[in-house]
């Protein structure tokens, strides 16, 4: 069976689940047989024991196991199972008191299994207050079913504002389908936090199917007319792949941090879709690998919503045909250090920047292999520095009217799809600023709209070129 563990105020205490149930805690740190059950002590001691459980993969588990959730929900504890695949035909639902606490702990990844049989949510977690939490840890989540609801649902259901929680934490977890890994069955959606605050989400991996299919990680803040914000998600050291969308951001969510991740086989790695409510702010993706967008018009990280603040740096981007890297709809933030690489020429962008923004600063990425570098609408207030691009049919896509590129290192020369109307730039030493005319002219000559230059103006008013 499952170990039981008490807590006092001292500490745990793990003793044996087999034998008599004792009515009061032996000393700390003594051990004393049990069968599993749940009895009454003093207020400074809980006691959780799961019995009668089989992992052999076709027993059922629902009942034994719901049994010490909904016993642990309200005092709070520790939950550890066995090695083992631990059948279970419907959801586990726990529902936290207002402030405590619960450890719910497998042997391991692949060691311990939970196989849901159904369509029913996974593990749920309903959160009783901004200071319950819940810690998840070294196991296995499964499904036998094709597109079923959610792994892991962490939930608060309150309607007042509560903006911030007890930190919650999710660490060495998969999340897959029953018959393998990126085979026919998946989760809809791998993990979804429902206006949760402050999640630490670290060897968190998520497997959709052969069809590119699911969700990875789900985070939103707003929930049935609350008003709160789902703030401070850090997810770190983690996989998702072969789903639709790896990590998907809703209403209402500001503070997500993704470092050293992997999104592989996707067919968008961040996605935020138009229309989200809510004043969204703060992106930080850092050292993370997008791996093969496969679709057609899919961007590695798409920002549909206007989101401010968005820092994307040290990542590595691989682009299939008829896709993209980057495309953000913000109102300020950093891209830099970021390396884009396209196995095709047909419909490629690196980086496009969408609706009305500004501030926004592109710099020292490495761009190869796309039909089109960078794109820069009207309207959006951009700064261009320090890329380098090579073998692109086009560098540039530029409509602004506000945009500035320097010190830009191309191949051979800069490739030139579109050139902005508005008066004459400023002078400079660099490759382009593209706060110009719409034929503009260099040493006397005229450039027009898809040339190709490599010429070099560094005194004066107006474009300059190398």
């Amino acid at each position: 069976g499952a170990e039981a563990w008490y807590c006092s105020q001292g500490g745990f205490d793990r003793r044996a689940t087999s034998g008599a149930m004792f009515s009061s805690p032996p000393p700390l740190g003594d051990i004393a047989p049990n069968t599993g059950a749940f009895t009454a002590l003093s207020s400074k001691w809980l006691s959780i024991g799961v019995s009668g459980i089989d992992g052999d993969g076709t027993t059922e588990n629902l009942t034994a196991i719901q049994t010490a959730l909904t016993a642990i929900g309200t005092t709070g504890g520790l939950i550890r199972l066995p090695p083992g695949v631990f059948k279970i035909s419907g959801a586990l639902t726990v529902s936290l008191a207002a402030g405590k606490h619960i450890s719910f702990e497998g042997s391991g990844p692949e060691t311990t299994i939970l196989y849901f049989s159904g369509s029913s949510h996974g593990l749920v977690v309903n959160y009783g207050s901004p200071s319950s939490s819940v810690s998840i840890s070294n196991l296995t989540v499964s499904t036998d079913t094709i597109n079923a609801a959610s792994g892991i649902f962490l939930l608060n259901p309150a309607t007042a504002t509560t903006n911030y929680n007890a930190p919650s934490y999710i660490n060495n977890v998969i999340l897959r389908g029953q018959d393998g890994f990126g085979a026919s069955q998946y989760w809809a959606n791998c993990v979804w936090v429902g206006n949760i605050s402050n999640v630490v989400i670290d060897g968190l991996y998520c497997f959709g199917s052969s069809t590119i299919a699911g969700n990875g990680l789900v985070v939103q803040g707003k929930i049935s007319g609350t008003k709160s914000y789902a703030v401070q998600i850090q997810v770190s050291d983690s996989s998702f792949n072969l789903l639709d969308v790896g990590a998907y951001i809703l209403d209402y969510t500001q503070g997500l941090f993704f470092s050293n991740c992997g999104f592989v086989g996707t067919n968008r790695g961040i996605y935020c879709p138009p229309g989200c409510t809510g004043l969204l702010d703060q992106l930080s993706v850092g050292g993370c690998e997008f791996n093969s967008v496969f679709g057609s018009g899919c961007f590695a990280i798409d920002i549909g919503t206007i989101m401010y603040d968005i820092m994307l740096s040290n990542n590595y981007f691989i682009v299939w045909t008829n896709a993209g890297g980057i495309r953000l709809s913000t109102a300020g933030g950093v891209i830099s250090d970021n390396s884009f690489n396209s196995n095709s020429l047909t419909s490629t962008t690196a980086l496009t920047l969408v609706g009305n923004g500004a501030g926004i600063i592109l710099s020292d990425n490495t761009i190869r292999g796309f039909t089109t570098g960078i794109t820069i609408p009207s309207g959006i207030a951009s700064l261009i520095t320090g890329n380098n691009f090579y073998d692109c049919t086009n560098d540039y896509n530029i409509s602004g009217t506000s945009t500035y590129a320097y010190g830009n290192f191309p191949e051979y020369q800069y490739l030139i799809a579109n050139l902005p109307t508005a008066a004459a730039g400023n002078a400079g030493t660099g490759l382009l600023i593209s706060n110009g005319v719409a034929s503009p002219t260099y040493n006397g000559g005229v450039s027009t709209t898809g040339s190709t230059v490599n010429k070099v103006m560094s005194t004066g008013s107006g474009w300059v070129y190398r």
